[in-house]
């Protein structure tokens, strides 16, 4: 979706990616073309009540800004353990609402910078790596140049990897990681 005011609904998208071989483990793509889902560009972009599962690399992958995310199932991500992700919210000022997101590879949803993120059911993530979240930041800045700031509230985290793994969060804001408001969250 690279434009602006457009709108994907009640999708049903399995398969996105596959990959055997990943380049870079630490990229939302594991460094492949095809590694991205649904990737969504531009601006004011919206992805509503679909449902996407099983691919190796991220579900939803944006950049750009002002997209909508809700209503969303995403389960079966990340089967490559790498840093894909079901939610990547690389664009600015972007809201993620009411998405079910379970059983990925490593985090749930990657928050960036002025997003919303609310009421979102996360869990069952980690299932093949360690060092984790449900919802994962590292290196971001929450305040976008317009003064919005990244607001994590609401949510429902639970069942996230291995209990005994200290390494392993619900909400993990990690390596620099400022500027977040994170409330009322469960």
């Amino acid at each position: 979706l690279n434009g602006n005011g457009i709108v994907l609904e009640n999708c049903d998208a399995s398969y996105l990616s596959h990959f055997l071989v990943w380049s870079n483990g630490s990229s939302r793509d594991g460094g492949r073309a095809e590694g991205g889902g649904v990737v969504v560009s531009g601006t004011g972009n919206t992805v509503r009540g679909c449902t996407i599962h099983d691919t190796a690399g991220s579900g939803i992958l944006t950049s750009g800004t002002g997209h909508l995310l809700t209503r969303n199932q995403l389960f079966n991500i990340d089967y490559s353990g790498t840093y894909a992700t079901p939610l990547y919210l690389g664009a600015t000022e972007t809201t993620a609402t009411f998405n079910t997101i379970h059983d990925t590879g490593r985090d749930g949803l990657y928050p960036g910078t002025g997003t919303k993120v609310m009421f979102n059911d996360v869990s069952y993530v980690g299932r093949l790596a360690h060092d984790l979240g449900c919802m994962y930041g590292s290196f971001a800045e929450g305040i976008a140049p317009s003064g919005a700031r990244t607001r994590i509230a609401y949510n429902w985290v639970h069942d996230r990897g291995d209990a005994s793994d200290q390494l392993s969060k619900g909400i993990y804001l990690d390596n620099g990681s400022r500027n977040y408001l994170v409330d009322h969250n469960v």
